[in-house]
């Protein structure tokens, strides 16, 4: 395929990138060529999977789709390729250097992706490598995980992994706030904002989604127990007022 051009080298961190096309008719052309070629051969299908693993935007912009229940004129269409932008990728690529190291805050605005930059990462470990444990925070359970509601946090999880093809989706048991990747044993839990959240494990990383928007006892106490669970707690969030352990 034609690659396009990119305004930055990513080629330490993303050494398959460039081989992506962004346009959406190109990229979805690639998409298609890319599962008919995995679907040949074991051969083409752990290339592929050996590709992704070392290639985060790579797997991003080849395999991932995002969840968009306001179709446009242009898209009228509930799921469209994740086709990233540059400054995506700069984030992208900074939060996976961070992951196991460091907090990871975001300070967003709408429609921006932020929420699923961050899950598609954890998503993308998920998948590739072992042991890795993830948690998910949010300021109630029905957030979290709820068979009634595709926009929880576990239901964005549940859309990525049916939608990648057959040599790359893992398989995975899936309970209520749980999600095992059989093959790599690396695992979804979530959670609530409550003092006690994820006391009694270590976790590779925490994602606390709108904390900004947690009560502001609850978001203290949620920081606080989760500072010796995990060296990375991620916290994309919409700002909200100057109280709170967004705020500070």
């Amino acid at each position: 395929p034609t690659s396009s051009p990119r305004s930055e080298s990513f080629s330490d961190d993303a050494p398959f990138y460039h081989l992506v096309p962004k346009g959406l008719v190109e990229n979805a052309e690639f998409r298609k060529g890319l599962i008919e070629w995995g679907c040949e051969s074991h051969e083409a299908a752990r290339l592929l999977w050996i590709m992704c693993r070392r290639d985060l935007l790579f797997f991003i912009n080849s395999f991932c789709f995002i969840f968009e229940p306001r179709p446009s004129e242009d898209f009228p269409f509930s799921e469209f390729p994740f086709i990233t932008w540059e400054f995506q990728d700069r984030a992208l690529l900074q939060m996976a250097r961070a992951l196991g190291k460091r907090d990871i805050g975001v300070a967003k605005s709408r429609d921006q992706g932020a929420t699923w930059m961050a899950l598609v990462l954890l998503f993308w470990r998920w998948c590739f490598y072992e042991g890795e444990s993830f948690l998910l925070v949010s300021r109630n359970a029905d957030l979290v995980d709820d068979s009634n509601n595709t926009d929880t946090l576990m239901a964005k999880l549940d859309q990525m992994w049916n939608m990648l093809p057959g040599f790359l989706r893992p398989p995975r048991t899936r309970t209520h706030m749980t999600m095992v990747n059989e093959h790599t044993r690396s695992h979804f839990n979530g959670d609530t904002t409550t003092g006690n959240a994820g006391r009694g494990g270590r976790r590779t990383g925490v994602l606390l989604d709108e904390l900004a928007s947690f009560d502001v006892g609850e978001s203290f106490a949620a920081w606080k127990s989760l500072q010796y669970v995990t060296k990375t707690r991620i916290w994309p969030s919409t700002p909200n007022g100057k109280t709170g352990a967004f705020y500070e």
